[in-house]
């Protein structure tokens, strides 16, 4: 199973990584430039959009630039980046980025599709590799290049990594 963190810039150089795989399955974020992204990497190939494979939700900080919103909400916005906590302003927190996640990787195990493209993003690809690992730890060690491509892999409900990051 193929994640894709997404990036218009780069959708067409993972499209050529994905040359030639036949995809039971394709996802993309519903949100705009996953989608893009997919289109652009895999052009004509039917996909399905997901709210599963979004990025940590920051509500109505939706759309502002940080800075701007910075100098709106001050520390306790610096605070919130800082924990990955968007709750106060209607977002999530990352165990909620990670439920959802988690609820992804089920639906593939119940559906149990041989070979799946997922377009997603850096925060989702970090998620399902802490919840491969079964560890967590901080995302901003962790290089999530755009167009960049993991491969994991699920058998009998027990995932791994396989590949990380290619480009």
């Amino acid at each position: 199973m193929l994640f894709l963190k997404s990036s218009k810039n780069t959708a067409q150089n993972a499209g050529k990584l994905l040359q030639g795989i036949a995809f039971d399955k394709i996802y993309a974020s519903d949100l705009m430039r996953a989608m893009q992204t997919c289109e652009t990497a895999l052009p004509g190939r039917t996909y399905e959009k997901t709210p599963l494979l979004r990025e940590l939700g920051t509500g109505t900080l939706d759309g502002l630039n940080v800075d701007e919103a910075l100098k709106i909400h001050g520390e306790a916005l610096a605070l919130a980046y800082k924990n990955s906590d968007f709750r106060p302003w209607g977002g999530e927190n990352r165990q909620m980025e990670l439920d959802r996640t988690q609820a992804f990787m089920q639906l593939l195990e119940k559906e149990s599709p041989q070979n799946v493209a997922a377009f997603c993003h850096a925060g989702t690809v970090c998620c399902l590799l802490q919840l491969v690992l079964g560890a967590a730890f901080s995302y901003e060690h962790l290089i999530v290049n755009n167009g960049s491509v993991s491969i994991f892999t699920c058998k009998d409900g027990i995932w791994r990594l396989k590949n990380w990051n290619l480009t």
